[in-house]
């Protein structure tokens, strides 16, 4: 059997970058929602909430060493299951071990009554919403669209040169196994595509400038504004990175297949090399959001005032999966990560759910039944 070195490459970048995610995560949750479990600020200290996010980390480096094992495994029989298998196992384990680990914390937090001496705020001020226009950094977007232009007139100029095939399908080792008629559609495909992933990413940067960011009011007061803002440049970033690397490899295709287009595509590499690109630009964000983070940190530590959130575990299922009919938003702050969490308690929201999804089934199987 012929070893799949191409998908177990591809994959272990992916497990990769999905490990670093995952040991993140303590850390990227609230203070005051260690694992997703919410406590008062005069506990975030408690010996068990320490070693619960040290057992986690332990474990999802163990999972991580086990599915890559099993990339390794797959590879030597089908290549499909290399490519889907380990990144599914690996992030189920993950999510099964969160959801167990984090009732060492609950338990703790039950049988101490945690809450009975905390300084609780009103429930009606439960969202502080920031109802201000932050700016999109622009830069990340304009490299992208100067290196698709670059692109476009480097093929426009060689477009004479090119076969009157062009091959617009490619297999795993990079070699094409389906060809088109010379058109600028067909020559110029990855140009196209990169255009318009750059366009949908600056639409969804300048649509996030609209999403209400709720201020915490259980932070401390000097930073209560700081944690929304430096999520929401996160977010920003992560936007622009895609959309620059996206242009790159894009361009980098386009380049290779018209310098010799009977030579295969480096899929493998240029794959490689994205999610890596990726995978750092990610790690310097979030290493950078933490030590930003660190600060809200001392404030408790240094007892500046601050008002609890009430305890609404009993919406939470698992940390993750937000149900309550009592909550009028849409969406809700993620108490685990960066980003916002689905509202599944309120109706219009489900409904509305159901509908973008209705929707998107029948536009993809749509061409299949008018043919």
């Amino acid at each position: 059997m012929n070893f799949a070195t191409g998908a177990f490459q591809s994959v272990l970048a992916e497990l990769v970058l999905l490990n670093a995610v995952f040991l993140a995560m303590p850390s990227l949750s609230r203070p005051t929602m260690p694992m997703g479990v919410s406590v008062p600020g005069e506990r975030i200290d408690e010996p068990v909430i320490q070693s619960t996010a040290t057992r986690f980390r332990i474990v999802v480096g163990c999972i991580g060493l086990a599915s890559v094992g099993l990339a390794a495994l797959l590879a030597v029989v089908s290549e499909d299951a290399t490519r889907i298998a380990p990144p599914i196992v690996f992030v189920a384990s993950a999510v099964v071990v969160f959801i167990v680990l984090r009732r060492r914390i609950v338990r703790a937090k039950q049988e101490g009554d945690w809450f009975k001496e905390a300084r609780i705020r009103m429930v009606a001020s439960a969202a502080g919403r920031d109802i201000s226009r932050p700016r999109v950094r622009l830069w990340p977007y304009l490299v992208s669209y100067a290196v698709v232009a670059v692109t476009g007139l480097v093929g426009w100029f060689s477009y004479g040169s090119l076969p009157e095939e062009i091959p617009v399908v490619w297999n795993e080792a990079g070699l094409s196994v389906e060809y088109a008629p010379k058109t600028l559609g067909a020559a110029f495909a990855n140009v196209w595509s990169s255009a318009i992933a750059t366009t949908g990413l600056l639409v969804l940067a300048y649509a996030a400038r609209f999403v209400p960011r709720r201020v915490h009011p259980h932070d401390a007061k000097s930073q209560a504004r700081f944690r929304a803002d430096q999520q929401h440049q996160l977010g920003q970033s992560l936007f622009g990175t895609i959309a620059l690397l996206t242009a790159v490899l894009g361009s980098v295709l386009s380049l290779s297949g018209w310098a010799d287009p009977e030579q295969p595509l480096p899929l493998v590499p240029v794959t490689i090399a994205f999610f890596t690109c990726f995978g750092v630009v990610v790690a310097y964000q979030l290493v950078t959001y933490l030590v930003q983070m660190r600060s809200i940190r001392r404030d408790y530590l240094d007892g500046e005032p601050f008002t609890d959130e009430p305890d609404t575990d009993r919406y939470w299922y698992g940390g993750l999966l937000y149900l309550n009919p009592n909550d009028p938003a849409w969406f809700v702050t993620r108490r685990v990560g960066i980003g916002w969490a689905i509202n599944f308690g309120n109706p219009a929201m489900v409904i509305t759910l159901g509908v973008a999804i209705l929707a998107i089934i029948v536009f993809n199987t749509l061409p299949s039944i008018t043919r």
